[in-house]
């Protein structure tokens, strides 16, 4: 899991606090993305800051 709180004030990241933009988030590649390949996120970023979420239920 990955709290993306923290970032959605970024420029980049700005256009996710709409919830139905957020909702429509697809894998490309491998990769998290959002409106047609405009927003993405690493997956070393998931991966360094996510947390299992199997460890946290």
């Amino acid at each position: 899991m990955y709290d993306f709180k923290p970032i959605l004030n970024y420029p980049a990241f700005k256009p996710l606090l709409d919830e139905e933009l957020f909702k429509q988030v697809y894998i490309d590649y491998g990769i998290v993305v959002w409106n047609d390949g405009d927003i993405d996120i690493a997956p070393e970023e998931l991966y360094k800051n996510g947390v299992d979420s199997r460890k946290s239920a």
